[in-house]
């Protein structure tokens, strides 16, 4: 769902498996430091446009640092 989206690309399967598979199992937040695929604005945006849109729980996608007070990278 997240591939054909356009919000990652198919080469990054396993990252959407991930999310999916956070997402249905109604977890709260995903905690990643994968900036590239996971952790950054389009995908954010994206996995909360689909979530809403198909009436699936909110998640939200942080980096450890964003829980622990320190910088982001």
């Amino acid at each position: 769902m997240y591939g054909t989206a356009g919000i990652l690309k198919e080469k990054s399967f396993d990252d959407c498996r991930h999310i999916a598979t956070a997402i249905m199992a109604q977890c709260d937040i995903i905690v990643s430091w994968n900036f590239k695929h996971i952790v950054n604005d389009k995908t954010i945006d994206g996995i909360k446009r689909i979530t809403n849109i198909k009436n699936l729980p909110e998640i939200k996608i942080y980096c450890p640092s964003m829980l622990i007070g320190g910088a982001d990278e």
